[in-house]
């Protein structure tokens, strides 16, 4: 129920949008009750992974809007966590399939360019999704939850919570990915506000639970007066806690995640997970979907959906979350 009536109000959301920023000329009008969508339309989506909870919540949203706008929609990801090679050939294939539009979330945002350039050459519109496209604009319109903000918000709020002192390890994700980047960035400006807080390990672990536990492990070893941990997402700040644990730490460091997934949520409320991020995955999805239906009906588009965020540091804070 609570889903419903969050797409209900995207759709209300996003439709005064698209109208402010249509320029057709007209003088506006009463708002249909439900879209001319162009039922029938084969739109293929290419995300990450399946393997993330955030991506399967961002498959969920999108299903959601196809089902509401009459769109055949094709969700993919690569088998290889993460592949730019496979999602270049996924690309390659809506060429062949002659799809209507395609949207695309990149693992790679340059690595993906060739790929994305085919597709704009063969005539088929393009929406970007969460991770920006490099190179010249050959999409439409860019569905993203300012992943910048989402870093810098929630490594704000931590060096809040470790009295603005301590030592402090990053965890980024997938090299390469422009979101991975977008966040760490974010995270080392909000940081540089703290002088106190000392940055004493900064490594990769792919956005990946498993990866990040090891990783953890090893630099906690290496750094024993750790305080807290910042992790670009979720699945890595779960995986840091089981290291913490592993390691008789817990309750001793404070850990931050961003995208606010169920198992994220639920570390929040045991009081395991210090901070996450609401980057609302499923209406990025949805969103894009949304997005997608405005650009076959022809209809102009901002440069920009902005899904918005939110930083959440308490139980009470995700109540209210949740309530909205």
């Amino acid at each position: 129920m609570k889903k419903k009536i969050l797409v209900i109000l995207a759709c209300v959301l996003v439709m005064s949008m698209l109208l402010a920023a249509c320029d057709n000329g007209s003088g506006g009008g009463a708002t249909p009750s439900a879209p001319a969508g162009p039922e029938g339309a084969d739109v293929t989506m290419i995300l990450k992974n399946f393997v993330n909870p955030f991506w399967l919540s961002v498959r969920d949203g999108a299903n959601a809007a196809a089902e509401y706008y009459g769109i055949n929609l094709t969700v993919l990801a690569p088998l290889v966590n993460e592949s730019n090679e496979e999602q270049s050939m996924m690309a390659d294939q809506a060429i062949i399939n002659q799809v209507d539009l395609l949207i695309m979330c990149p693992t790679d945002t340059y690595g993906i360019v060739p790929a994305v350039r085919r597709v704009y050459d063969a005539g088929i519109p393009i929406v970007a999704l969460n991770t920006r496209i490099g190179g010249d604009i050959l999409w439409h319109t860019f569905v993203v939850a300012e992943n910048f903000d989402a870093g810098y918000g929630t490594a704000a709020r931590l060096a809040d919570m470790m009295g603005e002192e301590g030592e402090i390890i990053l965890l980024e994700g997938v090299p390469g990915a422009q979101t991975a980047i977008d966040r760490l960035d974010g995270a080392r400006e909000a940081l540089t506000s703290f002088p106190n807080i000392n940055i004493v390990a900064q490594q990769s672990a792919d956005f990946n639970r498993a990866i990040a536990m090891d990783v953890t492990q090893n630099l906690l070893q290496a750094h024993p007066n750790v305080t807290a941990l910042w992790a670009a997402n979720d699945e890595m700040a779960l995986g840091a806690l089981e290291a913490i644990d592993a390691a008789g730490l817990t309750g001793q460091i404070m850990v931050a995640g961003i995208d606010a997934t169920g198992d994220g949520r639920q570390a929040l409320r045991d009081g395991r997970l210090a901070i996450t991020c609401s980057t609302d995955p499923f209406m990025q999805g949805y969103y894009a979907v949304q997005a997608a239906a405005a650009v076959l009906r022809g209809e102009s588009l901002p440069d920009v959906y902005t899904v918005p965020i939110r930083v959440l540091g308490s139980v009470a804070e995700l109540d209210e979350l949740e309530a909205s």
